[in-house]
């Protein structure tokens, strides 16, 4: 009996070693666990790891149990990949381009009106406005909101969209202050719909159950839990808002970006997290994180580029949410490969520059590079289009 009593000590001995040693190395990871993360938590598949260490961008969509969440990890190798600062890896996560922002910034602190100063509102929105309601209206609003566009605008006047549009920067910079300094409590709840659930609630949710953020960058994932008190000076913050002309209405969405970076040798060198905390149509909420990720591989260190995205949408929700949900997850696949087909080749070029800098200096890029995570209209790109189909299918069934 007691060889039992005594093997269960040193089993549990053993145990809180491991455990204490993994608190202590977290961030550190092997090619070999990271791909046990994947196959574990995200489903990865023999597979696809044989595609992934072929050199392809392998994405692949949760399952769940709620037809409102759409969920989509992805991840591209780069073999022998030059040792990346976190400026360098922003800029290899930029697109140029691309038409999809009408408008956007920064906002101050604490965030004012004048910080969305070129915000404009669409002639649907106008109207949906004139006829808001509390319970029975089309853009996001608390029920204090929905009175001041009934009481303040005078909808009889010849340009009510002057007023109209500068209260809802007054309105929008509210929602973007009072999260900067309370967080997702301070967020309240929107009282355009019937029954419509606390947003704390549901912010927190998609956090939880985001992959893999628990794992890579646990520092990351208290930071999200505890904004703004958390206190922390090595991740940077930013509140940002946009305007994006998707899908069946433009989308005005508030962001917040979050940015890790870690000295560690070997696991996620940095992390950039891109949570949306307000959009006036479409989502209720979402998050997408992107990591830089260094493990040491047989021919040396390779590095992973690894997104993961997690969305609630309430136009899922329905009879016809589950015949939705299977178009909206396709796009949400087909999204995250380009992107991260882009980001692959965009290092691959950091590392051709570096090889040969006369080259390099004969070519100039043009225009200006705009940050995919740490500017919050590309999130907003690639969620308004998964929202948009559903609400276009909707519609054109609702015709027949």
């Amino acid at each position: 009996m007691s060889f039992f009593r005594t093997a269960l000590v040193r089993l549990g001995a053993a145990v809180a070693v491991i455990v204490v040693a993994a608190l202590h190395t977290h961030t550190q990871i092997t090619r070999a666990g990271l791909e046990e993360m994947l196959r574990q938590e995200a489903g990865f598949t023999q597979q696809h790891f044989e595609r992934l260490n072929a050199g392809e961008v392998v994405v692949v969509p949760q399952s769940g149990s709620s037809k409102q969440v759409i969920s989509v990890c992805g991840i591209v190798r780069i073999k022998r990949a030059p040792e990346l600062s976190l400026a360098q890896f922003r800029e290899s996560l930029s697109q140029r381009g691309n038409k999809a922002r009408t408008s956007g910034g920064i906002f101050s602190t604490p965030p004012t009106a004048a910080d969305l100063g070129s915000m404009q509102l669409s002639d649907k929105d106008l109207a949906d406005l004139r006829e808001c309601r509390i319970g029975d209206c089309n853009l996001g609003l608390r029920a204090s909101a929905i009175e001041r566009f009934r009481t303040e605008v005078d909808w009889s006047s010849p340009d009510p969209r002057r007023q109209a549009e500068q209260l809802m920067r007054d309105v929008l910079a509210g929602y973007a202050a009072d999260y900067q300094s309370g967080g997702d409590e301070a967020l309240g709840r929107f009282d355009n719909r019937k029954e419509a659930p606390a947003l704390a609630a549901i912010h927190r949710s998609i956090l939880n159950e985001t992959l893999l953020l628990r794992d890579l960058a646990p520092d990351l994932f208290e930071h999200l839990t505890d904004f703004p008190k958390s206190g922390r000076s090595d991740i940077e913050d930013e509140l940002g808002w946009a305007t994006v002309e998707f899908g069946l209405k433009p989308m005005v969405v508030l962001t917040h970006s979050a940015i890790f970076s870690s000295s560690a040798p070997d696991g996620a060198r940095y992390a950039i997290a891109a949570k949306q905390f307000y959009a006036n149509h479409y989502l209720d909420s979402s998050l997408a994180v992107t990591y830089l990720i260094r493990v040491a591989g047989d021919e040396g260190a390779e590095m992973y580029v690894l997104f993961t995205d997690r969305s609630r949408s309430n136009t899922l929700r329905g009879v016809l949410g589950s015949i939705a949900r299977d178009l909206v997850e396709k796009e949400a696949v087909d999204r995250v490969e380009k992107m991260l087909d882009t980001v692959h080749l965009n290092i691959l070029a950091e590392e051709y520059r570096r090889s040969n800098p006369e080259a390099a200096a004969g070519s100039s890029t043009q225009g200006s590079a705009i940050d995919i995570f740490r500017r919050p209209w590309v999130l907003a790109m690639l969620l308004a289009g998964i929202a948009a189909l559903a609400a276009l299918l909707y519609f054109r069934k609702r015709k027949q």
